[in-house]
């Protein structure tokens, strides 16, 4: 018996697998500190929209374990699903396993290994193994498209930010991840109604001059906005966001301006005072393109002063939109 269906297909619980490789200019333990810094991937990778942490600790042996629910884009689609991962720093291997699958998908595990290639260099091999829900040769077909698209794209991204990093001696320095704390006087479902409603920013943000809201079948929001800044320029920016609980609203920003590669956040919106005020938090993680630390800031940027430019820039971004949620919701 071969396992097949009559479809052509692998058959239901047959597994099917694919591996991707890459070789990146870099060494093998900046590419592994890259994979295993989870929650910086959606400003590292395309396709991942958020990563919300649930648990981690010790294995043995240096190995540990973490859970976490991911969100990324498969095929146009916005889907997530829970995964387990145990990262081997000493053989820099790091396994993973879907705890919950979405359909068309019934299980789906895998591992990525990055090996060394001398001292600048380092080969990257990303394997997946899955089965089906229905075993049918179209089911098997459309994962393996997605597979290969987001592997692909992964693998790229990933070789060329350490590549970037070892040519500029960042030592992990171009991805950041900051917080802001900001007390409203104003109740949590207003707050957080005003940072949900971004189809209504144009009228309640001055510096955003149209703001179109899609909500896609998927249930993930697409924000478009055109905003204007003091000197009278308009940018265009685009995100994906997702309502991830009544208290959160993740978002990633699918255009990014010339300084970064990535951008991502997350509003956590909790109650004070009984309800009566709010305390929000403002979470950002960037990726910064040091090709660009001159052009855009001037001769003789460093990756340090970018940084620090990037948060106060972001930062003050914030603030201004809470200072406007606080007198729409007051």
């Amino acid at each position: 018996m071969s396992g097949a269906d009559a479809s052509g297909g692998p058959g239901p619980g047959t597994p099917v697998r694919t591996t991707h490789t890459i070789r990146a200019s870099a060494p093998a333990q900046t590419v592994y500190g890259l994979l295993a810094a989870a929650g910086n991937w959606p400003a590292v990778f395309e396709p991942t929209v958020f990563v919300d942490p649930l648990e981690h600790g010790p294995v043995a042996g240096g190995v540990t374990f973490e859970r976490f629910r991911l969100w990324a884009t498969v095929n146009g689609q916005v889907v997530s699903w829970s995964s387990r991962r145990e990262l081997d720093p000493g053989s820099r291997l790091i396994t993973f396993r879907q705890e919950h699958s979405t359909p068309p998908i019934a299980s789906m595990s895998g591992s990525w290994h990055v090996e060394e290639r001398g001292a600048e260099a380092s080969d990257v091999t990303l394997v997946h193994e899955f089965t089906t829900v229905d075993g049918s040769e179209q089911s098997a077909r459309w994962i393996t498209a997605a597979l290969d698209r987001n592997s692909t794209a992964e693998l790229g991204q990933l070789a060329r930010l350490a590549a970037l990093d070892a040519a500029h001696e960042a030592g992990g320095a171009l991805v950041d991840s900051f917080e802001d704390v900001f007390d409203i006087d104003a109740p949590p479902a207003a707050v957080y109604e005003f940072l949900d409603r971004g189809d209504l920013w144009h009228e309640r943000l001055p510096h955003v001059e149209e703001s179109v809201l899609t909500i896609s079948e998927d249930g993930a929001q697409h924000l478009a906005l055109t905003t204007v800044t003091p000197d009278g320029d308009r940018h265009h920016t685009a995100s994906t966001r997702i309502r991830v609980d009544a208290s959160r609203l993740a978002y990633k920003q699918e255009k990014t301006p010339e300084i970064l590669l990535g951008h991502a956040g997350l509003w956590t919106i909790a109650p004070l005072d009984g309800g009566a005020r709010t305390r929000a938090t403002s979470r950002h993680t960037f990726t910064l393109r040091p090709d660009a630390l001159e052009r855009v800031l001037g001769a003789g940027t460093t990756v340090a002063a970018a940084r620090a430019h990037m948060r106060e820039a972001l930062g003050a971004n914030s603030r201004a939109t809470l200072e406007h949620a606080a007198k729409f919701a007051s």
